[in-house]
């Protein structure tokens, strides 16, 4: 054996003498690695489905055409279109349920479709005998004509049945037999998407002979100059929105933000179990110093010892790394729901439910563990190669160790601190946000300590009897071995304050937003006759009929959306303005002024009473900025302006979405019902669900989807607070072992050994407690940058900070439960001890 395998045997030696070392070893690397691998594992896939999506249709971003209010139209226009030279494809898509479950439908013409999109469609796909036993169409022919072959990505097809597609058929759709023969499995298919023939999506959407969108051809050269300025398209007798392929909107750009706050929570449940690891390596760093000695005497040259332990560390490393990229594994699947609820919530992206394991992010958690066992040993690494063979009679009290420590931590947190504000403000938008808001957590964290340790004396200096002034003196000689688990506890309390926070306001002002912007109670579209609107405009319980639309421009060479509405109460008393000049609702009635939402607000950096200029389809105007409101989950800029101005400037444009009002609730009369009247114009016209909606009901499923997008966040939340309370755990575990011999000598002076156990007890509930409170103003802190800084970067908006002292009062209950939990092992080994085990240990020490 050489050398260095010879230092490897007998450090590892160690670890069969300390087997709880050995554990509580791997217990921090697999902790720490498994929340980051599994943040990995998650974007990786997010990032992959995104990649499908875009490639869905045309595998490049695509021009297309749309109706102004986003309705179905005629594929007639098609036709037309294609008539004149015009390189299109009929796309119809829509949402439906199947068994519960909801699907985007995505209707396509493969004859039309751009080349490498929709026309390679059945490349890869099995297509073979019907699912129900009948006869099914073979090859492209099963695409193109009934019974119709569906694709679907591989984890759809393989749960999806062909009966449950075929019961989702409207009525009259579905006479004549099954439309569907089989769902295959085909590879590049976006999760919970569905592509069929253009015919059979419209008999499933109940959108016969319509199509919600015309996809423009890279190579089409009719729609070339569109970008200019021309944005509607007559095409035989319908309206069509020009939307360049610029003007789409990057779900990994807006998504962003969202990966970005994953990977925080990552980095931070990594960044706290590495202070378990650096714990456990410096204790047996200490209980091995007699050893290094040895092996130096014997002849084992500073770099062989020093190799060794690095090997040793990097051994630990990837076998508990192994481990943790398994939990991480598992971790990612138990909250994938979660994040495909948010990713479909908050950004409209079907991410797939089903996790795969790729080397990619399995070899980054590998590495990034091997990375931060390295770097938590580094200190200990150091130490081993500056430890001489005649450095025995060198030693040095605990508290002076303590106290060199604090000075350098004092003033490590002011660099960091400083460094910190420093690195935010240069770098700025998402990622200088995040890396300020860490290094000042980690500011914060290094001086707690001290902090701590000038309670406690000032405490001890207090205290009236013996046992409260050995109590104080007792946890002050105890805070250098609790530092780093305080300081962890610290870090995960202070972000799930600042998160809960931000979220708990995001909740309340969203709540308050949506009933202001949703203070219609029926909205109605797609109504081209009047037919609806006159039956409306008879019944009594309506009061009055706002229309409004949508125009698009150009702010700066950016798609501008203008949302042309009718001057009325229910705009002026209900919308919600961040901020506005005196009378803004008048100027923008008079056609003198308008409004800007907040994205556009603050990415422009605009100031009430700045004049923008606009590009129209009759040219460029100029409008003064009246004022700016809140638009939460709206990635695009928008502007508002009334409704008369904007026919005046663009040509053909009709407001041809409305909002219905309902008369006010008179005593002894029953209030109007939106629900009943709703149910009445659907039945009466054959309205789809999109024609006509009951505002109240939007409303709530808003709500809903708005509760569904945290999931991920609270989970994230707990897992972190479970890896802090690791970090106590493991601290108090390595005190354990000399609690019996500092406490002896008060058993022999008559102190019982519940009331010392006890004592030992509320000491590290005290100090958890004292950790908590100083997680209030820094949580409020992270809070305030979540609010102030990160969101408007990810988003455009701001949002108003509340205080929520009775969450915090809940998180301080249970950092004290997690404390008390970790303290139950030394709790009852100190009860249960023996007298004559107290007696034997306190006569050798003695």
């Amino acid at each position: 054996m050489n050398g260095i395998g010879v230092v490897l045997a007998t450090l590892l030696s160690h670890w069969r003498r300390s087997p709880w070392q050995a554990a509580l070893l791997i217990t921090g690397l697999a902790s720490a690695t498994a929340l980051l691998s599994g943040v990995l594992a998650l974007n990786h896939h997010a990032r992959i489905n995104y990649d499908v999506a875009a490639r869905q249709i045309g595998g490049v971003a695509l021009g297309r055409l749309e109706a102004p209010s986003s309705a179905p139209f005629s594929q007639a226009a098609f036709a037309d279109l294609r008539r004149r030279g015009a390189r299109v494809s009929p796309v119809v898509e829509g949402r439906i349920s199947i068994d519960g479950s909801a699907f985007v439908i995505l209707g396509v013409d493969i004859a039309t479709a751009p080349r490498g999109g929709a026309a390679g469609i059945g490349n890869g796909a099995r297509f073979g005998g019907a699912e129900d036993g009948g006869q099914a169409n073979t090859g492209v022919v099963g695409f193109l004509m009934p019974p119709y072959s569906v694709l679907a990505a591989p984890e759809v097809a393989g749960r999806l049945s062909v009966g449950a597609l075929n019961g989702a058929l409207p009525g009259a759709a579905a006479e004549g037999g099954p439309l569907f023969a089989q769902v295959l499995p085909q590879a590049g298919v976006a999760a919970r998407t569905l592509i069929m023939d253009i015919g059979a999506a419209q008999r499933l959407l109940d959108l016969p002979g319509m199509a919600t969108s015309l996809i423009i051809d890279p190579d089409d050269r009719f729609f070339s100059d569109k970008a200019s300025g021309d944005f509607l398209i007559e095409a035989d007798g319908e309206r069509l929105r020009y939307v360049d392929a610029a003007d789409g909107v990057d779900a990994g750009r807006l998504s962003g933000s969202f990966h970005l706050n994953l990977t925080a929570f990552g980095l931070l449940a990594f960044f706290v179990g590495l202070l378990i690891v650096h714990s456990v390596i410096a204790l047996s760093f200490e209980h091995r110093k007699g050893m290094f000695r040895a092996m130096r005497a014997c002849g084992v040259t500073t770099l062989e010892a020093v190799a060794g332990f690095a090997v040793e560390v990097a051994a630990f490393a990837l076998g508990a790394g192994t481990l943790g990229v398994a939990l991480g594994f598992l971790v990612a699947n138990a909250i994938l729901p979660g994040v495909a609820m948010t990713l479909e919530g908050l950004y409209g992206e079907q991410v797939s439910r089903t996790l795969d394991v790729r080397p990619e992010w399995v070899v980054a958690g590998l590495v990034v563990c091997l990375a931060g066992a390295l770097l938590a040993a580094a200190a200990s690494l150091v130490r081993l190669a500056r430890l001489g063979v005649t450095d025995i009679a060198r030693r040095e009290t605990s508290a002076d160790r303590f106290m060199k420590a604090m000075h350098r931590s004092i003033a490590l947190a002011a660099f960091v601190g400083a460094g910190g504000a420093a690195a935010g403000v240069a770098a700025g938008g998402l990622v200088g946000g995040f890396a300020a808001m860490g290094a000042l957590l980690l500011a914060a964290a290094l001086l707690l300590p001290a902090a701590l340790a000038i309670i406690v004396d000032v405490s001890r200096r207090c205290a009236t009897s013996p046992m409260t002034t050995w109590f104080w003196a007792d946890a002050r000689q105890q805070l250098p071995a609790m530092a780093l688990a305080l300081q962890a506890l610290l870090i995960a309390l202070s972000a799930n304050i600042g998160v809960s926070t931000m979220v708990n306001g995001f909740r309340d002002t969203f709540v308050d937003w949506i009933d202001q912007r949703l203070a219609g109670d029926v909205f109605l579209r797609n109504d081209p006759t009047g037919e609806v609107r006159g039956w409306l405009a008879a019944r009594g319980e309506v009061d009055r009929l706002l229309p409004f639309g949508f125009a698009e421009a150009r702010l700066e060479g950016d798609p501008l959306r203008v949302l042309a509405f009718t001057d009325d109460e229910t705009y002026t008393d209900h919308w919600p303005l961040v901020a506005s000049l005196p009378d803004a609702w008048g100027r923008v009635a008079r056609g003198e002024a308008a409004l800007v939402n907040e994205q556009a607000y603050r990415r422009r950096e605009l100031r009430l009473g700045d004049r923008i200029s606009i590009s129209t389809p009759s040219g460029e105007l100029t409008l003064d900025i009246a004022g700016a409101y809140s638009d939460y989950g709206n990635p695009r800029e928008e502007a508002m302006a009334n409704v008369d101005w904007v026919r005046s400037h663009w040509p053909g444009f009709e407001a041809d979405l409305f909002q219905v009002v309902m008369t006010e609730p008179t005593p002894g009369v029953p209030a109007p019902d939106p629900a009943a009247l709703v149910a009445a114009a659907r039945e009466r016209f054959a309205l789809s669900a999109d024609d006509m909606i009951d505002q109240s009901a939007l409303k709530a499923f808003s709500i809903s989807i708005f509760e569904r997008t945290f999931i991920v966040t609270d989970a994230l939340s707990v897992l972190t607070l479970i890896v802090s309370g690791i970090a106590l755990f493991t601290a108090l575990s390595a005190l354990s072992a000399a609690r019996l011999s500092q406490l002896a000598p008060l058993w022999a002076l008559g102190v019982r050994r519940g009331a010392l156990a006890s004592l030992d007890f509320l000491k590290t509930l005290t100090l958890a407690f004292l950790t908590a409170l100083a997680a209030i103003p820094l949580g409020v802190f992270v809070a305030w940058m979540l609010v102030a800084v990160i969101n408007v970067e990810a988003f455009g908006w701001r949002l108003p900070l509340y205080m929520y002292p009775l969450t915090w009062a809940r998180l301080i209950a249970i950092a004290v439960a997690i404390a008390a939990l970790a303290s139950i092992p030394t709790f009852v080994m100190l009860r249960t001890a023996s007298s004559a085990t107290m007696l034997r240990t306190f006569a050798s020490e003695k």
